[in-house]
């Protein structure tokens, strides 16, 4: 993916917006949860949205006029009965 976003910037000269929208999940009970995947789906769900945006303000390609969206979940607050528990832990990381 850097590649494109390097291409970008030597076409355009800057980027204007970064959307953060990473996920996945894995279905479990809590108590059955296996710690790998746990990690995992924390990994992709939140580090994606720190990576992302440091990635392009620390070259400079953003400079002060772009934007950051950082997409989280309802399922970071609300959580009507799914097993998912990293995916749920990731999404209120991200609020």
């Amino acid at each position: 993916m850097w590649f494109k976003v390097e291409e970008v910037v030597k076409n355009e000269g800057r980027i204007d917006i970064c959307i953060a929208n990473a996920g996945i999940l894995y279905e479990a009970e809590c108590l059955d949860y296996p710690a790998e995947t746990f990690l995992k789906v924390l990994d992709v769900n939140v580090s994606g949205h720190v990576h992302c945006p440091s990635r392009w303000t620390g070259d400079g390609t953003v400079g002060t006029r772009g934007s950051f969206i950082l997409m989280a979940s309802m399922n970071g607050s609300i959580n009507p009965g799914q097993h998912w528990t990293a995916y749920n832990t990731s999404k209120a990381a991200v609020i």
